[in-house]
């Protein structure tokens, strides 16, 4: 079944300090970016990398980019799925580096005929990890059109399938993100540890 990996990569990276983009930043010897590829491509037989043209990125040769006008997580996977439409989606912000293969793959297992799955962490939604199917895709898509800006609410609104992170490996933990320079020290630290 044919699968691609959308990578979302738009953050600028201004509240980390950082004097480039936030998944050219590296954490434990890696790029944010090149994590969320290499975690894409176990998954899926492509990835696509979505962010501003502004935003300058290293980019794999076996990788596509795809320039969204930084308006936002859904606008981007609207856009992204128009241009590489897919059976199943799954996706990944570049800044969730805890957000492994294995967490991916169980999210999957969970769908069952949901259109969509994502994770819930404390009763909160998830949106930046998730799987579409192409009906999922579509309903994503019309609901955009109808003026929806926001993922979250957009997942809910379709009927996403929310399974409580509590459940999936990595837990709740697996969805801190990294937005702040104390945020990129402990995804060091943890980053190190698991790798020792």
């Amino acid at each position: 079944m044919e699968t691609h990996g959308f990578v979302l990569a738009g953050g600028r990276g201004r509240r980390l300090a950082a004097d480039r983009p936030k998944a050219s930043v590296a954490v434990a010897g890696r790029t944010l970016l090149e994590r969320a590829c290499g975690t894409l491509a176990s998954l899926a037989g492509r990835v696509v990398v979505i962010a501003p043209e502004d935003i300058d990125l290293p980019l794999d040769p076996a990788h596509t980019r795809v320039h969204d006008e930084g308006q936002g997580p859904l606008a981007a996977l609207v856009l992204a799925g128009n241009l590489w439409p897919a059976r199943r989606l799954v996706v990944l912000a570049a800044d969730l580096p805890l957000v492994d293969r294995d967490l991916l793959a169980a999210l999957d297992a969970s769908r069952e005929e949901a259109i969509a799955v994502a994770a819930t962490a404390q009763g909160v939604i998830q949106p930046l990890a998730l799987w579409l199917t192409l009906v999922g895709l579509h309903a994503l898509q019309q609901s955009h059109e109808h003026g929806e800006r926001s993922l979250s609410r957009a997942l809910e609104a379709i009927g996403a399938k929310l399974v409580p992170s509590v459940g999936l490996p990595g837990g709740e933990e697996a969805f801190l993100d990294v937005d702040t320079p104390e945020d990129l020290a402990r995804m060091e630290r943890t980053l190190s540890e698991r790798a020792r």
